[in-house]
């Protein structure tokens, strides 16, 4: 069933197995749009989601005067987490915006102690340079008896103190989501509860402030890194410079990414299923970058590894360069 108004205000009731929801009216517009799916069975209390295709972002993004430190980190917070403007939301609880989720998956779930629908809500309320999103839904059946064990579980984990290692101030907003500064020439970084498992839906964001001018590379020495692997890094992912990482590196890998800009920004997702252990990060500002942009450095594999595919993941920025097999 769908009605419109002349107001871009639209609502879309989905009873099926599964189905697509897909951003309606014109971007550039006020738009209000809710989405409510209906399980047709009782046992359904997750819904699997494939963000096929997602844009849901606003101006703030196309900033063209060079902003000073403190409007560039309001920027990009703004860019990742505010989704204050234009988002889709899941009931009144968590909320997408921007590209983060372009390509991804994640699983919602209902309280079935007091929710019976799963609804979303589309809101765009200033103008948008977005193409919308198209996601395909899937629900899981049998999983309501798991959701009232989790319920809480999950309660609890919410009321624990986030706990990440930095001799800069922090700023976190909630248990599930924080934003820490680094301007030291070096400094470690580690996941929440680390060495425990990382807590689900984490949404932590590290800016590191340049030093100085004559600063070209950010070193990363991986101590420990074990992240929740899957195709494409879409569930877990720990990202630098546009690139998800997730899975595991040999202990003591090391990487160097280029560093010409005023802030680099490191960040770390999870989502609201499987965990591991984390990260263990090393972190040091570079001032020689002559022959800093080589393949990742790794330790030899162990008698735990050996057999074991090794991975690497290597980003030339030259015109010209040489690849070396090691």
């Amino acid at each position: 069933n769908v009605s419109t108004t002349t107001t871009n205000k639209c609502e879309f009731w989905l009873v099926s197995n599964e189905g697509n929801l897909t951003s309606f009216g014109d971007p550039s517009q006020s738009v209000n749009c809710v989405y409510r799916i209906t399980p047709i069975d009782p046992t359904v209390c997750s819904v699997e989601l494939h963000f096929n295709d997602f844009d849901v972002t606003d101006m703030r993004s196309e900033q063209t005067e060079q902003p000073t430190l403190e409007k560039e980190f309001a920027q990009l917070s703004a860019n990742h987490n505010s989704c204050l403007d234009n988002y889709l939301e899941f009931n009144n609880r968590k909320r997408y915006c921007h590209h983060d989720w372009n390509n991804r998956m994640d699983i919602v779930n209902i309280d079935p102690n007091y929710e019976k629908d799963f609804v979303f809500r589309l809101v765009l309320d200033r103008t948008v340079h977005s193409s919308g999103f198209n996601i395909k839904y899937k629900p899981l059946f049998d999983t309501c008896d798991e959701m009232m064990g989790k319920h809480l579980k999950t309660t609890k984990q919410e009321n624990e103190t986030l706990e990440m290692l930095a001799s800069s101030s922090t700023l976190p907003s909630s248990s599930s989501y924080c934003e820490i500064r680094h301007q030291e020439l070096e400094f470690e970084i580690k996941s929440a509860n680390y060495p425990k498992n990382y807590s689900n839906n984490l949404d932590c964001i590290h800016y590191v402030i340049r030093k100085s001018d004559d600063i070209c590379g950010l070193e990363l020495k991986f101590i420990h890194f074990d992240i929740e692997e899957s195709e494409g890094c879409a569930y877990d992912f720990f990202e630098i410079d546009g690139e998800n990482f997730c899975g595991r590196l040999p202990n003591g890998s090391r990487n160097i990414f280029h560093f010409d800009t005023a802030v680099k920004t490191i960040a770390f997702q999870s989502d609201s299923q499987i965990n591991g252990p984390g990260f263990h990060i090393k972190i040091r500002q570079v001032n020689d970058c002559r022959n800093a942009f080589m393949p990742v450095e790794t330790h030899k594999p162990t008698s735990e590894t050996s057999g074991r595919q090794q991975k690497c993941s290597i980003i030339w920025h030259e015109r010209e360069g040489k690849l070396t097999l090691k």
